[in-house]
């Protein structure tokens, strides 16, 4: 699920995907920092996600959500909020 979630953040934005492997789990990162935010997607194959984005003027977190999912619709549509939230 993890490279199916990869192909299609690829193919939709400019993001670059890291995946993560060990014995006990696996997981999707996606980095960003930019000149006002610093943010971080990761999703792990227990489809379990995390959205985190900070104001770096600030330190306030935009979002530090923690969500869980069913199916890859429902994690496109996670990473969609994300990704409006940085612009």
């Amino acid at each position: 699920m993890l490279n199916e979630i990869k192909d299609w953040i690829l193919s939709n934005s400019t993001h670059q995907v890291e995946i993560n492997r060990n014995e006990y789990t696996s997981s999707l990162v996606v980095d960003f920092e930019g000149e006002n935010k610093i943010a971080k997607f990761t999703v792990w194959d227990d489809k379990s996600c995390m959205l985190e984005i900070i104001l770096i003027d600030t330190e306030k977190y935009i979002i530090n959500e923690r969500a869980e999912f069913s199916d890859i619709a429902e994690i496109i549509k996670l990473f969609k909020k994300f990704n409006d939230l940085l612009r």
